[in-house]
């Protein structure tokens, strides 16, 4: 399948999708860019958010047991699996994935993945992609879709990784 690259300028990522796919980047006020399958079952939610404690000594550790214990403790996730990954360069602290289900009030349930990279660089800031589809429709979509989303988000990642 064809893809196409959506750029935020603003804070400096991209992300390839699925061409045909439809980009929101103003839903939540300028910090997060939603991209929706044509059929609206499958969402990618890309988000960046400001943590000063990055910039501090040991904020990794506590700023990665917030995100664990937030999704934890939200009753809409089950989380199968969460790692994370400590690393000091110039730019860069660490990152996390995590993966599990996730259901709306409605009672849909959804097969989630997340990945974050979180950064020193001005004054600390979480760069997060997540991916949402519906239980139903995983074998659909299957997760070559989560794998090229997620390598280009690492690519990206990898040039601060070194």
């Amino acid at each position: 399948s064809e893809w196409t690259l959506y750029q935020n300028e603003t804070f400096g990522y991209e992300v390839k999708y699925p061409q045909g796919w439809t980009v929101d980047a103003d839903r939540y006020e300028g910090t997060s860019t939603q991209i929706v399958s044509p059929d609206e079952n499958v969402w990618i939610i890309t988000t960046v958010v400001s943590d000063s404690r990055l910039t501090e000594e040991n904020g990794f550790e506590t700023v990665i047991a917030n995100i664990e214990e937030g999704l934890r403790q939200d009753p809409r996730y089950q989380v199968d699996v969460f790692e994370k990954q400590a690393r000091n360069t110039e730019y860069l602290v660490g990152g996390y994935s995590t993966g599990g289900s996730f259901q709306e009030t409605s009672g849909k349930t959804y097969h989630f993945e997340e990945m974050g990279i979180l950064m020193k660089e001005d004054a600390g800031l979480v760069y997060v992609i997540t991916i949402h589809v519906p239980n139903e429709k995983t074998e659909e979509y299957g997760f070559s879709v989560s794998e090229d989303i997620f390598h280009t988000w690492i690519q990206a990642g990898c040039l601060l990784w070194n």
